[in-house]
């Protein structure tokens, strides 16, 4: 892969980025499916499924503020090393290390709060 010279570039592809997750989140979201042998274990397990767990997390991480969003998507879903992410954002790879401490930080206590307010 190329050299990726400029802020204005580096910004445009985290930017590309986020957006390419956040619309893939939004295409799975319309097309939640479980498959058939899993509805049974579903339907006797669990009163929440898998997929509004995964649809709460996913309005929690948009809830967060950009660079943290940013972050989250480059390591987990471009799955990104640290230093990759680092050379990327043009910062070191322990405030990288940093920021996704506090985006879980963050992304933890806006899930707290939301379940202590869907339980009022």
């Amino acid at each position: 892969m190329g050299e990726i010279s400029g802020h204005k570039t580096k910004s445009y592809i985290v930017t590309m980025v986020r957006n390419t997750a956040i619309n893939l989140y939004n295409q799975r979201k319309r097309r939640a499916t479980i498959p058939l042998e899993d509805v049974e274990y579903c339907i006797t397990t669990e009163p929440i499924s898998v997929a509004e767990d995964l649809d709460h997390l996913a309005r929690g991480v948009l809830k967060l503020p950009v660079i943290y969003k940013d972050v989250l998507a480059l390591k987990y879903v471009q799955e990104f090393s640290n230093d990759e992410i680092a050379k990327m954002l043009d910062i070191s790879e322990t405030a990288v290390r940093k920021r996704l401490e506090r985006a879980k930080r963050r992304l933890e206590e806006i899930l707290e709060k939301e379940r202590s307010t869907d339980g009022n």
